[in-house]
């Protein structure tokens, strides 16, 4: 729930930006990971990643890196959606008082938008606690997967 918290304020954050190439992989990264179910994502990880990359990750692991992924994707998106929900006049009053951007985003909007993410938050971390139960069906795959490089030659 931590990371996917943390990498989800982040690509939140990045989503804000006016850097138009980040703006749009960002989008596109979050619009992926939160149309797909997270057992698909599951599976594609545990089997494809060894393919393509030729890494080996044990199903613990795997799923791990999937939930936080699926939950970083929804706290993107509840975190760009707090940060939209801050009237105008807020920020306004922020610059009229002389902050700076930084200042204007960390003393004013935040805040506000703090406040107005925590119910969608929760809701997440729920969602996310119950998903946790893809991590005792993943470690069946441990036993079930067979590395193809290991099978004997029909030769």
């Amino acid at each position: 729930i931590v990371v996917g918290s943390v990498i989800g304020l982040l690509f939140g954050l990045l989503k804000r930006i006016n850097f138009i190439p980040i703006k749009y992989i960002t989008i596109f990264v979050i619009d992926i990971l939160r149309t797909l179910p997270a057992l698909v994502l599951l599976m594609w990880f545990y089997f494809c990643i060894p393919i393509f990359f030729g890494i080996q990750i044990d199903a613990y692991t795997t799923t791990i890196i999937v939930l936080s992924m699926n939950l970083a994707a929804f706290i993107a998106e509840i975190v760009d959606a707090g940060i939209e929900s801050v009237p105008n006049i807020h920020i306004d009053y922020g610059k009229l008082l002389g902050f700076s951007d930084k200042q204007n985003l960390r003393f004013i909007i935040l805040p506000i938008a703090l406040r107005n993410m925590t119910p969608p938050i929760v809701g997440q971390y729920i969602n996310s606690i119950k998903l946790s139960v893809l991590d005792r069906k993943s470690t069946r795959l441990n036993s079930s997967h067979t590395d193809i490089s290991r099978m004997p030659s029909s030769a």
